[in-house]
């Protein structure tokens, strides 16, 4: 993923905590980007997803669908951008995961 950040024009990987924690990071901006490639669970992303969105980011699944709490309780991936602007780069590299 760091080639995905360099890509993106970010700056610096951080490594850190859990679902929760990353997204907190972009929810105050000392990160620009968060990409979950794997599983993720609604109840792992329910409360950072209210934080971004709050804070005016966006949580999203891996392809800029909205991320919807209905369905499976597991679903691939989940991204989270502190700017739609972000994401529409982050979607222009039409990336396969």
């Amino acid at each position: 993923l760091e080639d995905l950040y360099k890509k993106l024009n970010c700056t610096d990987y951080i490594e850190c905590g859990g679902i929760s924690l990353k997204a907190c990071r972009v929810a105050e901006s000392s990160a620009d980007i968060f990409v979950k490639t794997v599983a993720v669970s609604d109840w792992d992303v329910a409360a950072p997803g209210l934080i971004i969105s709050e804070a005016g980011g966006l949580m999203t699944r891996l392809n800029g669908d909205s991320y919807l709490y209905s369905g499976s309780y597991k679903k691939k991936g989940v991204l989270v951008v502190n700017s739609r602007a972000l994401l529409e780069r982050f979607l222009k590299l039409e990336l396969e995961f």
